[in-house]
C-alpha cells in the first residue's frame, strides 16, 4: 500500500517498477546477508509471535508497523560526510 500511494502521489502508475521496496532500502544500508536476515525477521517474527500470543496480535501488528516505518526511515536519514585527513593518535 505504501508503494502504491507514494507512486500515485508522484503522478506515476501505481504498478510501475522502482527500487523503493523495503529489501532495496535494506540493501542500500547494510550488507546483503544482514539485509536478508532483517527482511526475513520482519516477516517471520510477528507471524510466530501472533501464533503463540493471540491476545497480543493487535499490539504485535502495531509494533511491526513501527519497525517497518523505522526501516523505511533509513532511506531518508541524513548522510554525514566522512572526515578527511589522517588518523590522530
Amino acid at each position: 500500500l505504501r508503494l502504491i500511494v507514494s507512486r500515485a502521489l508522484k503522478g506515476r502508475s501505481p504498478f510501475s517498477s522502482d527500487r523503493d521496496h523495503l529489501h532495496h532500502i535494506l540493501l542500500s544500508v547494510m550488507p546483503w546477508h544482514w539485509a536478508l536476515t532483517v527482511y526475513l525477521s520482519l516477516v517471520a517474527f510477528p507471524i510466530v509471535l501472533a501464533r503463540f500470543y493471540v491476545e497480543w496480535t493487535g499490539a504485535i501488528a502495531v509494533g511491526s508497523a513501527v519497525v517497518y516505518a523505522l526501516m523505511i526511515a533509513l532511506k531518508y536519514r541524513p548522510v554525514v560526510p566522512a572526515e578527511s585527513g589522517t588518523l590522530r593518535g
